[in-house]
């Protein structure tokens, strides 16, 4: 297994936003990282990273200018974008790619946690399901633990995964779905700071061919990494150390910890069903 030279023993800071309208953000001196697009092909968002931080432009948003070693983010507003939309819009766009380039590793993933204290870890593309199924296992006395973005490392050999503050986020179909079948809403976030350990992985996709109405498999470690890397945020695709820390880190996390391919009908009528095969699948994951 590959050394991972980065294990964070603290949870991540919450980040801290200043505006200043008047500042001019400047990527000058810094070298083109990740892209990030929307549906139509049009950049959504660009990073900018040097070794002493980075910036990230957000269309419809601002400028977020960061430094290595503090909590502190500088945002530069697009005009006519006021603080309170860019404070909402913050957690779930531009905050998991800064944290990234401070040196920990995010999911594009939601969470629950159990009873117990481990992490079933849902990731999925954009519209997969992956924030629906978060909040139906509560169903099932699962506590949802985070939506849309995962922060981990490890600890003592296990991949761990760190609570953070957040707001669930449902499609409408989905806050139809449980107005009509309302589900014990737990806490949001577990009330506590220390990091808990993820049992397993899941990657959720939708496939409304399926005969069944959810299919589960381990995906096999020689292509866990390549099915695991596309929910990785990274603020920096190109080759350098921090390229090869995050390949390093996740080749560890496939090593360890159990990759599962869940696909399931779209048919919210049957998410009683999808939350019973993960369960089933959580408990025999090692």
């Amino acid at each position: 297994m590959p050394d991972v030279p980065v294990v964070m023993a603290r949870p991540p800071a919450a980040l801290r936003l200043t505006f200043d309208a008047g500042l001019a953000e400047s990527t000058r001196d810094m070298h083109r990282g990740a892209e990030w697009r929307l549906p139509s092909g049009e950049i959504e968002g660009r990073a900018f990273v040097s070794a002493s931080g980075g910036c990230i432009i957000w269309r419809g948003l601002g400028a977020f200018t960061f430094t290595r070693g503090s909590d502190d983010v500088v945002v530069q507003p697009e005009p006519g974008v006021d603080a309170a939309s860019i404070a909402r819009e913050f957690p779930g766009t531009v905050e998991p790619i800064i944290l990234q380039g401070l040196g920990w590793q995010v999911l594009h993933a939601s969470a629950s946690v159990a009873a117990r204290g481990d992490v079933l870890v849902f990731c999925g593309a954009s519209g997969s399901g992956k924030s629906t199924l978060a909040y139906a296992m509560q169903s099932a006395g699962h506590v949802q633990f985070a939506d849309d973005s995962v922060v981990l490392s490890r600890s003592a050999g296990n991949l761990v995964a760190w609570p953070r503050a957040f707001v669930p986020s449902l499609r409408s179909a989905s806050r139809d779905h449980f107005d009509r079948h309302p589900v014990r809403v737990r806490a949001f976030p577990r009330p506590r700071a220390e990091a808990c350990r993820v049992r397993a992985i899941f990657l959720v996709r939708q496939d409304a061919a399926l005969a069944e109405a959810v299919t589960i498999a381990p995906v096999p470690k020689p292509r866990a990494l390549a099915a695991l890397l596309p929910h990785v945020h990274a603020i920096d695709a190109s080759a350098g150390p921090a390229s090869r820390d995050l390949v390093e880190f996740y080749l560890a996390i496939v090593e360890s910890t159990p990759i599962i391919d869940v696909a399931y009908r779209p048919d919210l009528a049957r998410l009683d069903r999808l939350v019973d095969v993960v369960i089933d699948a959580a408990a025999r994951a090692s």
